[in-house]
């Protein structure tokens, strides 16, 4: 609850932070007072029927509250057209002032969407310098309408929330984002193979739900955030994920931190590998029977070889599901193989070579313990 309130809290003075921030910009840059212009905090875009539906979120300060305070309001204006061009228009014929794009924070898109228009749209984006170009981008399979009305009744942004939940995650290292940039550089390669982070409703709240795969700028599947440990681990920058390990009729909890990841390419005899080493460090917080534990070398040993056990099984999972369920590679290992060998790669069919690949997972753990104190043998006043 706590966590919750936090966020908002924050993402209501992101939201004051950037409308003060705009105000500035407006003074140096445009002849227009922001108090003459519509903020806009997120757009996204959905398909159907064959049109394409618009939707741009609006930021505002209202001076009118019972004690006198400024408060941020939100607000959503719906577009339509046949093509992109067209919606854009008809959002600029049903608003009353000129938008205001630098603000937005967040792109989301749904998958019907993403599968017609995704290029064309990051190109579009690419070329219109009202956008700050690294814009926090994510995927959803709910109802975008929905999604805005739910959370705008409840005085949230919907923007700010998409970019302050992507970003506590990926500092608390459970999570990596994509924005607009990454993206267009990737739909720009001759391969393009790429996770996108996937958001959604749970219990009227937003949540980061997984990873829509998309292969050639095409959704083709989705990993949930239960099966996604190996891919924050591969991706993340400093990834940090808690694991429940059993030993000895004891469910431990052990906090696994990434300290080394490093991905090397081999190309012999026109057969492709990789080598993938990892080091972790591992601290045991807790377990789920009464202190204690007696955990001395021995355990501590045994506990070490399970996690690094389930560790792998993770990460041989995730590569197989890449390799023969969605024949693609979203773990970006071309990037490691076209740095090694540009010319070779340059002169192949990626996505096929890829899937005749050969990874190899090697991982170690170094697992420390805390102090458990046995509160059954002390007197707690």
């Amino acid at each position: 609850m706590k966590k919750g309130c936090l966020l908002r809290f924050k993402v209501f003075l992101a939201v004051m932070t950037v409308l003060q921030f705009c105000v500035i910009l407006s003074g140096c840059f445009d002849s227009k007072d922001i108090n003459e212009k519509l903020i806009a905090t997120a757009i996204a875009f959905d398909y159907k029927d064959g049109e394409i539906i618009y939707y741009t979120e609006f930021a505002d300060i209202s001076k009118e509250t019972n004690k006198g305070q400024s408060s941020a309001k939100y607000n959503m204006v719906i577009a339509r057209g046949k093509t992109l061009h067209e919606a854009r228009q008809n959002l600029d014929m049903q608003t009353d002032k000129p938008v205001f794009f630098s603000g937005v924070r967040a792109l989301i898109v749904t998958e019907s969407f993403a599968n017609r228009y995704l290029v064309e749209y990051l190109y579009r984006f690419r070329a219109d310098e009202n956008y700050r170009k690294k814009i926090q981008t994510v995927i959803t399979m709910d109802d975008l309408e929905k999604i805005f009305t739910t959370l705008h009744e409840k005085q949230h942004n919907v923007g700010f929330m998409i970019e302050g939940l992507i970003e506590s995650q990926e500092e608390a290292g459970q999570y990596f984002s994509r924005t607009t940039m990454r993206l267009i550089e990737n739909v720009s390669s001759r391969y393009a193979g790429i996770l996108m982070p996937c958001i959604g409703m749970q219990e009227k709240e937003l949540a980061l739900v997984g990873y829509s795969v998309v292969d050639n700028n095409k959704i083709t599947g989705f990993i949930p955030v239960k099966d996604s440990n190996p891919l924050v681990f591969l991706k993340a920058d400093k990834a940090k994920l808690v694991y429940t390990v059993p030993y000895d009729s004891i469910n431990f909890t052990i906090e696994v931190e990434l300290k080394k990841r490093k991905v090397t390419a081999f190309y012999k005899n026109d057969e492709i590998s990789f080598n993938i080493d990892l080091t972790f460090d591992a601290e045991l917080l807790y377990g789920d029977q009464k202190t204690p534990y007696y955990f001395e070398d021995a355990a501590n040993k045994d506990v070490t070889k399970i996690l690094e056990g389930m560790l792998l099984n993770e990460f041989y999972d995730a590569i197989v599901q890449s390799l023969i369920e969605y024949k693609c590679d979203y773990l970006q290992l071309d990037d490691e193989f076209r740095i090694r060998y540009p010319e070779a790669f340059e002169n192949m069919d990626w996505k096929s070579e890829f899937l005749k690949s050969v990874i190899t997972v090697n991982l170690s753990v170094d697992l420390d313990t805390v102090y458990m104190m046995d509160y059954g043998a002390v007197d707690v006043k």
